[in-house]
């Protein structure tokens, strides 16, 4: 990207111009610093999105798959793998229909036009596959969600399979993960459920849906 920027500071100048002779060495040097500085600070956000996870666990024919396929938006192709993953494309859209008011909780992540890749895993139902774990979690679990699914064709087996999964999972964890990380992630949790409040309807989508009435 800098080579490119300097190229075109070179169009429409007589054959044989060098670039030296017409950008000042210091002016150069700190368009340079400028864009290191820029990309630097792309890379550590993309990096923060990258490391968190999103794993869904559950049975066989509990429904992970038909779940996946919904929130990509019915994009999703069929897979048969142990691990499956997949990603989903947040965005951070300040005219959305809702507002979340979260205090601090997102950091800063995404500013009101950027986006973020959150990687997505899907376990296969065997409980002996649960050690495969590992190469779903994110180097914190404070970055980690997990959405245990169950089926409802027998509703007497839903808690105790969800009781079976949660158990296997906090093995895995505590196996992965140091006594003070899991500690940290637990008050994170904490402070997020304090701060949290629920969704408020945008002002911006108020106002259209008024003028959408009016119409009608």
């Amino acid at each position: 990207m800098i080579t490119g920027m300097g190229t075109n500071y070179l169009e429409g100048l007589p054959p044989g111009t060098d670039r030296a002779n017409t950008i000042p060495s210091s002016q150069s040097d700190d368009g340079d610093e400028l864009w290191l500085k820029i990309l630097q600070e792309v890379s550590n956000k993309n990096n923060n999105a990258v490391r968190s996870s999103l794993i869904i666990l559950g049975n066989e024919r509990s429904g992970k798959s038909s779940l996946m396929s919904r929130l990509m938006g019915g994009t999703r192709k069929p897979m048969n793998s142990v691990l499956e993953y997949n990603y989903l494309q947040i965005h951070a859209d300040a005219s959305a229909s809702y507002v979340y008011q979260l205090g601090g909780g997102a950091n800063g992540l995404l500013g009101p036009t950027e986006s973020a890749t959150l990687p997505v895993w899907i376990l296969d139902g065997r409980e002996e596959m649960t050690p495969m774990l590992k190469f779903a979690f994110p180097p914190s679990i404070a970055k980690c969600v997990v959405i245990l699914c169950a089926s409802l064709e027998q509703p007497g087996n839903v808690l105790p399979t969800l009781r079976r999964w949660y158990r296997l999972l906090d093995e895995q964890i505590r196996q992965h993960y140091s006594a003070d990380e899991i500690f940290q992630a637990q008050q994170m949790q904490i402070r997020f459920w304090q701060e949290y409040v629920e969704p408020i309807e945008s002002s911006l989508h108020s106002t259209a849906t008024l003028v959408d009435g009016n119409n009608l």
